[in-house]
C-alpha cells in the first residue's frame, strides 16, 4: 500500500526542535509500522510550497534535508469534478497544497492520505473519500488490524450512575472548555445520577465517556429528547473506533428508553466529532449555544411521507440504527463462521454465552476497530451480483449456533481481484489480516461488502425455524436471497 503523508505528519516525525509535536509519538509509530511492513510512505511535490512559506530559513533548510528521506510523488492530473467541488486556490497557497493531496487520493495515485488537518478531512468528505483520509492514530490502528496474530483484550462497556464517576484526566480539556461552570455542572450530573457509559483503559482510567440526560423540550419543540451531555474519547485511544462504540451504546439506550430525538453541542475545534455524528445521521441546526457551540440533532421518528420517499440506505442512516426499510427483493442471508462472527460482532456473544447484566451485552473480546465500529466489511468469494446500496443483510452464524443473529444494511458491494484494491476499500473495517486478504485474492475475485450494522437480534432465529417458515431452503452457503414466501414472517421478527 502507498501512504501519502501531509506536511503536519512530516513535521511531527522529523522535528528540528527539542519540543515535540503532540502527535509525534503516534505518527512515528505509524511510519515505523508502515515501513516495517513494506508499505510505501511518500510526500507530494506540492508540499514544497509548505516548506517554502517557512520564514525561518535554517529550519526550512533542515526540514528539506529531513523530508528528502521520503520519496516524492509528482503532480497528478487534474480532476475537473474535484476541482469544481473544492474551488480554485492560488498556486502555492495552503488550500492549493491540500487540494493537490486530495486529488492524488481521488485519482488513485496513492491508497491513503494521513493528515491531522481537520480542514482536509472536511474536504475529503465533500468529495467522497473520507474513508481514505486518516489521522495518524487511525492509520496506525488500521496497520495493527492488518497484522496477523491474536487480538488484544478490549475493556468492556460499563453503564453507571454519574454519581459513581471519578474526576478523571479525560475531563481536563472539558473543564477548560467550560470554565467557569464545569465543576457546578459536573456536581449536578452526579447529584441527579445521570446515566453514564464509560470504556475503561487498562490502567482503570476512562478511555471514553458519554453522559446522557432526558428532556421534555428543546428549542421550543416538545418531544422526548435525549441530550448527549458529554461525549469524549481520551487522546491515547483515538483511532480505535471508541467513538462508534459509544454511539452503539447511545443508540441502544435511545431505543430501550423510547426517545424521539437526540442532540449534542460541539465546539468548532472538535470538528472530528461533528463529522462522526454527521456520518450517523445527525444534522447541524442553524442556531448555536450562548458559548458558540454547534448544535447537531437527529430524529428517530420519520414522517410517513418521508419514509416512503427516501431510499433504504438513507432511511437507515437518517433514522437508525436500528431502522430498516425492508424490500423482499433486496433481503439476503449471509453465512459467517463463528471465529469471524466473534471478531466482527463481539457484542453478540451473549447469544452463545448467555446474557450479561450490564448493557444487555457480553464483554467484547477484541480491541480491533472493526469490532467497535458500526460501519464494517465482509469479504467472501460469492458469485452474487445482487447486492446494492440499501440491501438488507442478515448474518447466519454457521457451525455452532446455526441461526440468524445480526442485521446490516449494505453501503457498497464490489468484486475485486487485487489485494491492494481490497485493502484500500475496506480500510480498518475488516476482520482479515493483510496476509489473509492476499490469500483470498489469490483464490479468485473477492466480493467486498461494506455495510452498517443495524441491530443484534434479541434472540437468534434458528435455521430450523427459517426453513419451516419457508424463508430459506437450507443452510446458506453463500450470499442467498430469502424466499418471498417467508419474507413477511422475517419482517415481523426483525423490524421495529
Amino acid at each position: 500500500m502507498k501512504f501519502l503523508v501531509d506536511t503536519n505528519i512530516l513535521i511531527a516525525i522529523e522535528p528540528v526542535q527539542t519540543e515535540l509535536e503532540p502527535t509525534a509519538r503516534v505518527a512515528s509509530d505509524f511510519i515505523g509500522m508502515a515501513l516495517t511492513a513494506g508499505h510505501n510512505v511518500v510526500r507530494h511535490e506540492a508540499q514544497e510550497a509548505d516548506r517554502a512559506r517557512d520564514r525561518d530559513v535554517d529550519r526550512s533548510r533542515a526540514r528539506e534535508v529531513l523530508f528528502n528521506r521520503y520519496p516524492r510523488l509528482g503532480a497528478v492530473r487534474a480532476l475537473p469534478d474535484v476541482e469544481a467541488e473544492l474551488g480554485s486556490s492560488a498556486a502555492g497557497s495552503n488550500d492549493w497544497v491540500d487540494n493537490q493531496l486530495l486529488v492524488a487520493v481521488k485519482a488513485g495515485a496513492v491508497d491513503f492520505l494521513v493528515t491531522e488537518d481537520q480542514g482536509v478531512h472536511r474536504k475529503a468528505a465533500r468529495i467522497g473519500i473520507a474513508d481514505l483520509v486518516f489521522t495518524a492514530a487511525d492509520a496506525r490502528q488500521m496497520l495493527i488490524a492488518l497484522l496477523p496474530g491474536p487480538p488484544a483484550p478490549l475493556p468492556s462497556i460499563e453503564w453507571m450512575s454519574a454519581a459513581q464517576l471519578e474526576d478523571d484526566p479525560i475531563f481536563d480539556s472539558v473543564r477548560a472548555d467550560y470554565q467557569p461552570g464545569f465543576d457546578e455542572w459536573f456536581a449536578k450530573c452526579r447529584k441527579e445520577g445521570r446515566d453514564t457509559c464509560v470504556i475503561r483503559a487498562p490502567d482503570g482510567t476512562y478511555a471514553a465517556v458519554t453522559i446522557l440526560h432526558g428532556e421534555e423540550e428543546f428549542l421550543e419543540i416538545r418531544a422526548k429528547w435525549l441530550k448527549i451531555c458529554q461525549f469524549k474519547v481520551a487522546d491515547p485511544y483515538r483511532g480505535r473506533r471508541y467513538g462508534e462504540l459509544l454511539l452503539k451504546a447511545v443508540f441502544d439506550y435511545r431505543r430501550r428508553h423510547g426517545f424521539d430525538s437526540a442532540y449534542v453541542t460541539v465546539f468548532d475545534k472538535y470538528d472530528s466529532l461533528a463529522r462522526l455524528l454527521k456520518m450517523y445521521g445527525f444534522d447541524a441546526l442553524d442556531v448555536r449555544t450562548r458559548r458558540g457551540e454547534l448544535i447537531v440533532s437527529k430524529s428517530f421518528r420519520p414522517a410517513a411521507t418521508e419514509a416512503t420517499a427516501i431510499d433504504s440506505l438513507t432511511y437507515h442512516v437518517r433514522y437508525g440504527p436500528p431502522a430498516l426499510k425492508l424490500d423482499p427483493e433486496q433481503t439476503f442471508a449471509i453465512p459467517i463462521r463463528p471465529e469471524y462472527h466473534r471478531l466482527l460482532f463481539p457484542e453478540a456473544e451473549w447469544q452463545v454465552r448467555g446474557p450479561q447484566l450490564s448493557f444487555e451485552l457480553a464483554e467484547p473480546d477484541v480491541d480491533h476497530p472493526f469490532g467497535n465500529a458500526i460501519r464494517k466489511a465482509y469479504l467472501c468469494h460469492s458469485p452474487s451480483n445482487q447486492l446494492v446500496p440499501g440491501s438488507t443483510i442478515v448474518f447466519y452464524r454457521s457451525q455452532d449456533l446455526r441461526a440468524l443473529t445480526v442485521v446490516g444494511v449494505v453501503e457498497q458491494a464490489a468484486r475485486l481481484g487485487n489485494a491492494d484494491e481490497i485493502t484500500r476499500l475496506v480500510g480498518n473495517r475488516t476482520v482479515y489480516s493483510l496476509k489473509q486478504i492476499e490469500e483470498m485474492a489469490a483464490q479468485g475475485p473477492v466480493l467486498v461488502i461494506l455495510f452498517r450494522q443495524d441491530r443484534v437480534l434479541p434472540e437468534p432465529i434458528p435455521l430450523a425455524e427459517c426453513t419451516q417458515r419457508q424463508l430459506l431452503s437450507r443452510s446458506p452457503m453463500s450470499v442467498t436471497a430469502v424466499h418471498r414466501s417467508g419474507f413477511e414472517w422475517l419482517s415481523s421478527k426483525i423490524a421495529g
